[in-house]
């Protein structure tokens, strides 16, 4: 299921991203605060809340803690101010979480119907049984690097919720995702359809998206 975050103050920070001439200092930091509004849309919609009891100054009172276990899914490289904002709001709300790092690159060679290999050289993830995990990947184009993390994850346990965070996302991954792994949950800050290929280019990248969020967030490399 897409969910699809639509309000002023993140459509001006996506609009920051999307600009070609936004350095790559204060693209890092919109990253970085679009990860946390999405993780805040996250944990609102999806994370489980425990009543407890509370005393102010003057009565004790009932309250609720966010309790369910959170498990950060960082695709490297492109995810990781992404995950770093989400980080940020879990720790200014004394949520524990944990961090896993997957280092996952698209093969770029010819594929027939955009159906590009990935080749994923580490897959560094704790225990994923009976977490709520959230995937960071800002770029959800034909959904190649997804379905093989999800795959994985399964390999390795059975998970209480799977999320991906994105800024922005094709139908063209979308449909492949929700095919395969109906229950996953997908938001993002934009459903990009110009591209002929259900919203993807010829080279199997998003258009209007915002270019190739790793080299803007690091530089070319």
């Amino acid at each position: 299921m897409i969910h699809i975050l639509e309000n002023k103050v993140l459509s001006s920070m996506l609009t920051v991203l999307r600009n070609e001439n936004t350095k790559s200092s204060e693209f890092r930091e919109k990253l970085r605060l679009a990860g946390f509004f999405l993780t805040y849309e996250i944990l609102n919609g999806h994370n489980q809340a425990e009543e407890i009891k509370v005393r102010t100054p003057l009565i004790l009172t009932t309250g609720v803690r966010i309790n369910a276990p959170i498990l950060q899914l960082v695709v490297m490289r492109a995810g990781m101010h992404l995950a770093i904002g989400g980080g940020e709001l879990m720790d200014q709300l004394n949520i524990p979480f944990e961090i896993g790092v997957v280092d996952a690159k698209r093969l770029e060679e010819d594929a027939p119907d955009l159906d590009f290999d990935v080749d994923i050289t580490s897959f560094k993830v704790p225990s994923v049984d009976k977490k709520d995990i959230i995937i960071y990947e800002p770029m959800l184009a034909t959904g190649g690097t997804i379905t093989k993390i999800l795959t994985k994850i399964y390999e390795k346990g059975m998970p209480l919720k799977l999320i991906i965070a994105s800024i922005v996302s094709a139908p063209f991954g979308v449909e492949k995702i929700e095919k395969l792994f109906p229950d996953v949950h997908i938001y993002t800050l934009a459903f990009d359809e110009q591209g002929e290929f259900k919203g993807l280019n010829g080279d199997g990248y998003i258009v209007p998206g915002l270019g190739d969020c790793g080299d803007r967030a690091f530089g070319t490399y």
